[in-house]
């Protein structure tokens, strides 16, 4: 582990050397941070069938998270806003797992290695690459997927740019690019979940959205600026 101190100039200083808990046999293949600030940052890492987390702030191992796959994870990702862990394998398969590490949801689509997963945040969804010849949305809203596409070659890694209006994704051919167009964005919040939904029709006044809450309450929402006007 380490970090930047200034000084004169910046300088990278070893804070910490972490091997408690590691198979010295076990090689790192993948790692990734949790993307939160603060001493409750994690840093997972990838190694065959086996995860590996750490405290960073503590420099120590917190657990090893084994066989989450049959075969050889490729690909691992960590969702921080829903705390899902979410790891892909050699077989074509990815899973979801919930944040006590119990697993929620298997995506199955792929025939072949999944090479690189990405979380895309105004869909809500995972975008994987594949040898074979197909990317795929999936989404962690109603967990099923949301679109294939075919491409011309053999899909090794992907990108987002950072306003989130471009894929990019490089095979074993040369590099494609993509326009994303989003699907849904978020309209507005409401005091519980929602059970039903429903729309005015009266020709004498705008349009509403009447929708029915978990909570046994009723609201209703502007469908242009997603504001509740009455609750």
């Amino acid at each position: 582990v380490w970090s930047f101190r200034k000084l004169k100039e910046q300088k990278l200083v070893r804070k910490s050397v972490i091997i408690v808990g590691i198979d010295p046999n076990d090689e790192l293949q993948q790692l990734m941070v949790e993307d939160v600030i603060g001493p409750a940052q994690r840093c997972f890492a990838v190694s065959s069938k086996r995860v590996y987390i750490f405290d960073i702030y503590g420099g120590k191992m917190l657990m090893c998270l084994d066989n989450l796959h049959k075969h050889e994870i490729t690909s691992c990702i960590f969702v921080s806003n829903l705390t899902y862990l979410i790891s892909s394998s050699m077989s074509g398969s990815i899973k979801v797992w919930d944040e006590s590490w119990s697993l929620k949801h298997v995506f199955v689509g792929h025939c072949a290695k999944v090479t690189q997963l990405l979380y895309y945040v105004p869909d809500n969804c995972i975008i994987s690459a594949s040898v074979d010849k197909t990317i795929r949305l999936w989404s962690l809203v109603f967990l099923d997927l949301m679109q294939c596409i075919q491409t011309w070659s053999m899909t090794l890694g992907l990108g987002i740019l950072p306003d989130n209006s471009t894929l990019y994704s490089f095979g074993d051919k040369g590099v494609e690019v993509w326009e994303i167009t989003t699907l849904h964005k978020k309209l507005g919040n409401t005091s519980s979940e929602i059970k039903s939904m429903s729309s005015t029709t009266s020709p004498r006044v705008p349009t509403r959205l009447v929708v029915t809450l978990e909570d046994k309450s009723l609201a209703v929402l502007s469908p242009v600026t997603g504001e509740v006007l009455e609750l």
